[in-house]
């Protein structure tokens, strides 16, 4: 039997490879894989992929039906023989620009989550079965870095997208949000002196279509 979590709120998380143990529990983006052994031992897994977004907690996953399943919505992993197939959607939930926005009172960082997302089960090279996201990220520039004065954000981009920008001192709390609508070749600025940062470490938090997240940090002099 197996297990996936994908995203949510959690104690643990992983990150560049290190599980953190966070009291606060946080939003993740965490995917892992849990499986249970005849023996009733468990063993965890990391996926490689992350969700593409802090969605936080009240999502759902629905089936889909022609997935081969169980009556009680278990994939049945052995009926399985195409390259990859659909298990469903992730609908609903909560999505955030902070890791910790209900502990710090920082509320006016969520939001209802209104994207639906796909979940496939794709066949890997072993011939066993991975949990793919949504692939790849859009990058954005940002300089200088460290900055005493204004730091610049480069948007080059095949196509416009939306973008909401969230910029999280070293406690994670909330200090600035911005949209940036139908961007594609675009230069923004972040004027630091009007924003009132401080010298220290921020996270610039890029969420891209409610879809992609991108996480960039910056040191202001």
């Amino acid at each position: 039997m197996h297990h996936l979590f994908l995203g949510g709120i959690s104690q643990y998380y992983y990150q560049n490879g290190t599980l953190i143990n966070d009291p606060n529990v946080p939003f993740v983006k965490t995917m892992s894989r849990l499986a249970q052994g005849t023996d009733g031992s468990y063993e965890e897994f990391v996926l490689s992929d992350e969700m593409p977004g802090l969605l936080g907690s009240g999502a759902e996953l629905v089936v889909n039906e022609n997935a081969p399943h169980y009556l009680n919505e278990i994939i049945d992993l052995s009926a399985i023989t195409a390259d990859s197939i659909l298990v469903g959607h992730i609908i609903g939930g909560i999505k955030s620009g902070s890791l910790n926005p209900f502990t710090q009172n920082n509320t006016n960082a969520t939001d209802a989550n209104a994207v639906i997302y796909e979940v496939w089960l794709k066949r890997a090279p072993n011939n066993g079965l991975e949990v793919h996201g949504p692939e790849g990220t859009l990058n954005v520039e940002v300089y200088p870095n460290p900055s005493a004065s204004d730091v610049n954000l480069n948007f080059n981009f095949d196509q416009k997208h939306n973008i909401e920008l969230f910029v999280l001192d070293a406690n994670g709390k909330l200090v600035h949000e911005v949209y940036y609508e139908k961007v594609k070749k675009a230069k923004k600025v972040i004027d630091t002196k009007a924003l009132g940062l401080k010298p220290g470490a921020y996270m610039l938090q890029f969420i891209i279509d409610d879809q992609q997240t991108l996480t960039k940090q910056i040191s202001v002099l």
